[in-house]
């Protein structure tokens, strides 16, 4: 699950537009060295105590009904005989790590953005539990990692830190940077956390203040950027009221001022902004809880605490935030908000380069992706997946269609998923949106371009960090040119740009009146080319001897950086474990216009299935071009560019395609205990991480595993046209069935809302089945899994398992929602849902 945003979107080490081969820094050789070393030295302390050990260790026994997984005594004790050699082990990677201690040192780098964005340093990371006693001062060795001292660095008096999974917090925290400088004064530094010790946020001085811009994943948790502060804060017990048990952290002692030991924030100002759904349980809680820790520590929350409901209207959530946490920001930290306003810089200068041995060079636009040659593959170091297959799974229609995509992952333990898990994808815009917004700029796809940072020109953009590239390359690969400009953008970036009263009107009015705005640009989803385009038309209108120019540079201050989709992994590691299978349905709407929009990433997938079911046609990586696609290309898909290394979709020597992805684990997984019972609700691409749970259950079953009962209800709007993977699915259930005697009750229960006059959904069928389903839940300990939509669906399902509560108990329904909250906080109900 992810509420940041209804378009799935951290940051990574991803390089696209590069001309020039991959220079790799010093520490990042150092980096992967060390943790290769740390990998090896790992494989040897598993060896010394499986050698120590022998066959002494059992393997766990397991509490049957899912709920507790315990150690027996006797692996316990095999556990401790083989203690000997897990110390002799730990000595040695103890003196192998003194030896090479020259590759843990840290090195920062600020890399600008708004307000400028710094990713910190590489160093040491401060850890609690080194010591005893509350707010026990020490020093951290890395000073790239304390807070206070990089403000300080960089003559900011802010820092703004964004906890983000797929780009919609870390870029909120970037225009909160831009309107506070540019509109009140303020001198704001937007910065990661996982780069950031939190153990020096009590060195901040009543002059600097800390902004959090934090999003909720998962069940009220912290996305993975900010959950190495979250964990220090809050600790295991994420749902906690009392923070008296919690781990102490060892804050460090300020060079000015005095330490209090019981209260170590007390000089700490915070201003905190969440990003939430109403639509899930745990609203907003890892902002909610953050702020409760860190009170409790002594710090003071100024301003209101803001929440942002994506069921809603998160943009004017934010918006009216800021309103009111901006000045009492300014009031908090001694600025005078009325002073003269700064004039708007772009963040980054772009300069056009004449590069002629460049011109023939047949890598223009390569990816290069993290550190070449990574011990592991992750978020830092994706990997590019060859696409092994891509296939309509129902009969397409004018306004719908589902595609199966099978990627292969490495022959190494680099990259590996557990059922249940996600797989991040990284998309690339379409030819058409980046040709129609190099259109309105007037510029040229292929020029070569440097991007630097306007402050320090010796700092390449964080974006685009290997120069030279070209216009066409930073459109396709870095921004996300297809999200409308957000208010706050348009009031300070655009509208200083504006010449005649008209323009100068429109964009007032779009910036001040949220109605308007959300009538001109939010409801149409209109494009920032199409609103450049229109501001150039009202311009030359007004006064057609005056051209208005838009520079490049603007849109890395306008556009927020094209991020990672996420989608749940619909194959199972048991049963494919080189392969990771997607689910996806191409998005594709008309908007308040009646203009088509498309989705990215699905499209990309779309085109991709179009291509591979041809590319036997063809002999060569070279036919695929723009001029191909347009043949080929239908009403559900955008015309993609597949030349070359010009996509994410890029073509391999044998005429392969690759798309780069990374594993991201999730809680969502099956019963340890094959024989526990389990119930999956998935209607539509809800049904993706249940096709893999069917077939780990099937392989179980054809091995000799007792598997539990397995249901799953699964809907979509037309039998014939919209049931996926029918006769795979009916298969596996029959073979769950027939190898599983004592537990012949699996079914595959299906609603097709529009196959008969009434509508039928899948919270009808559990209705139907509610003694089974009851039974299941409520006697015989199964688990409960439910994928899809949280704003319409899930809702609709819970309150017919309260239904059936209230019915099969004889209680009234407040009492049965009583019960269903303690079951959905317990061990058997899981979540993977999205708005």
């Amino acid at each position: 699950m992810n509420i940041e945003s209804r378009a799935s979107k951290r940051e990574v080490q991803y390089k696209f537009g590069s001309i020039d081969p991959v220079d790799f820094s010093y520490e990042e050789s150092n980096e992967t060295t060390l943790t290769a070393i740390l990998l090896s030295a790992a494989a040897a302390i598993s060896k010394i105590v499986e050698i120590v050990i022998g066959d002494k260790q059992k393997q766990p026994e397991f509490i049957k009904g899912g709920k507790e997984e315990k150690e027996t005594k006797q692996a316990k004790m095999g556990r401790f005989e083989g203690i000997d050699g897990i110390v002799i082990a730990t000595l040695l990677v103890g003196a192998a790590t003194f030896i090479l201690r020259r590759f843990l040192k840290g090195n920062s780098e600020n890399v600008g953005g708004y307000g400028g964005v710094s990713l910190g340093g590489k160093g040491e990371v401060a850890r609690n539990g080194e010591g005893s006693g509350k707010g026990v001062g020490r020093k951290v060795m890395n000073t790239d990692r304390d807070v206070a001292e990089v403000l300080r660095e960089n003559k900011k008096n802010v820092a703004i830190m964004y906890g983000s999974q797929t780009g919609t917090a870390e870029d909120l925290g970037k225009r909160l940077a831009q309107e506070g400088e540019l509109g009140f004064g303020l001198d704001m530094m937007v910065m990661d956390p996982d780069m950031y010790s939190v153990e020096t946020l009590s060195k901040l001085d009543k002059k600097q203040l800390l902004v959090l811009v934090l999003a909720t994943t998962g069940e009220g948790e912290a996305c993975d950027n900010m959950a190495p502060w979250f964990g220090q804060l809050v600790g295991e017990d994420l749902f906690t009221e009392d923070f008296e048990d919690a781990e102490q952290i060892e804050f460090e002692h300020p060079e000015d001022g005095e330490f209090d030991e019981e209260r170590p924030l007390a000089n700490l100002r915070i201003a905190a902004f969440g990003l939430g759904n109403t639509t899930y349980e745990h609203y907003n809680w890892c902002i909610r809880q953050t702020v409760r820790r860190l009170q409790s520590l002594g710090a003071q929350l100024v301003g209101p605490l803001g929440l942002g409901d994506d069921d809603g209207d998160l943009e004017n959530d934010f918006e009216e935030w800021k309103k009111v946490a901006l000045p009492e920001i300014c009031k908090a930290i001694g600025v005078d908000s009325t002073a003269p306003k700064r004039t708007y810089e772009s963040t980054y200068v772009v300069k056009e380069l004449d590069i002629d041995k460049a011109k023939d060079r047949d890598d223009v636009g390569k990816l290069a992706i993290g550190s070449g040659a990574p011990a592991i593959y992750d978020s830092s170091n994706v990997y590019e997946a060859v696409v092994t297959a891509a296939y309509d799974l129902a009969v397409p229609s004018r306004d719908r269609k589902f595609i199966h995509v099978d990627l292969a992952l490495p022959e190494s333990s680099k990259m590996t998923y557990k059922t249940g898990d996600h797989v991040g994808v990284y998309p690339a815009n379409s030819e058409e949106a980046v040709n129609e917004l190099l259109q309105v700029l007037k510029l040229q796809p292929e020029t070569k371009i440097a991007v630097v940072n306007r402050a320090d020109p010796t700092k390449p953009c964080s974006l685009v960090p290997h120069s030279p590239s070209t216009y066409a390359s930073v459109l396709r690969h870095y921004l996300d040119i297809t999200m409308p400009i957000p208010r706050s953008s348009i009031k300070y970036i655009l509208l200083p740009h504006a010449h005649c009263d008209a323009a100068i009107n429109y964009l007032t009015r779009l910036a001040d009146d949220n109605d308007y705005y959300h009538l001109q640009i939010s409801d149409p989803y209109k494009s920032p080319a199409e609103l450049l385009a229109h501001i150039i038309s009202i311009e030359t209108s007004a006064d057609p001897s005056y051209t208005p120019v838009f520079s490049f540079d603007l849109l890395f201050d306008l556009l927020p950086k094209l991020s990672p989709r996420f989608y749940s992994i619909s194959s199972s590691s048991l049963v494919h474990p080189s392969t990771v299978s997607i689910t996806a349905s191409v998005l594709l709407y008309s908007n308040s216009d009646n203009v088509q929009r498309f989705g990215t990433t699905t499209n990309n997938f779309n085109v991709l299935k179009t291509v591979l079911s041809d590319r036997d046609s063809y002999t060569s990586p070279s036919p695929y071009s723009a001029s191909l696609l347009s043949s080929i290309t239908n009403s559900h898909s955008d015309p993609y560019l597949i030349h070359g290394f010009n996509t994410s979709l890029r073509i391999s020597p044998d005429n392969q395609f690759k798309l780069p992805i990374y594993i991201r684990p999730s809680p969502f997984k099956l019963p340890t205990d094959p024989s526990i019972p389990i119930i999956m609700v998935g209607p539509g691409t809800g049904l993706a991480p249940f096709r893999a749970f069917i077939h780990e259950r099937s392989l179980q079953s054809r091995s000799g595993s007792s598997v539990g009962s397995t249901i799953l209800f699964f809907g979509n709007r037309n039998k014939d046209a919209d049931f996926l993977y029918q006769d795979e699915l009916s298969l596996l259930i029959d073979q769950i069935n027939l190898n599983s005697p004592s537990n012949p009750n699996s079914m595959l229960i299906t609603a097709f809302s529009r196959d008969q006059p009434q509508k039928v959904y899948v919270q009808h069928r559990i209705a139907e089945h509610k003694d089974m389903v009851y039974d299941l839940l409520f006697n015989r300990g199964a688990y409960f899994y439910i994928c899809g939509d949280a704003k319409f669906m899930v809702k609709d399902v819970v309150n017919c398992i309260i239904d059936c509560l209230a019915e099969k108990r004889a209680i009234d329904r407040d009492s049965a929602t009583d019960i269903f909250n303690r079951f959905r906080e317990s061990d058997q109900y899981y979540e993977d849902v999205w708005s």
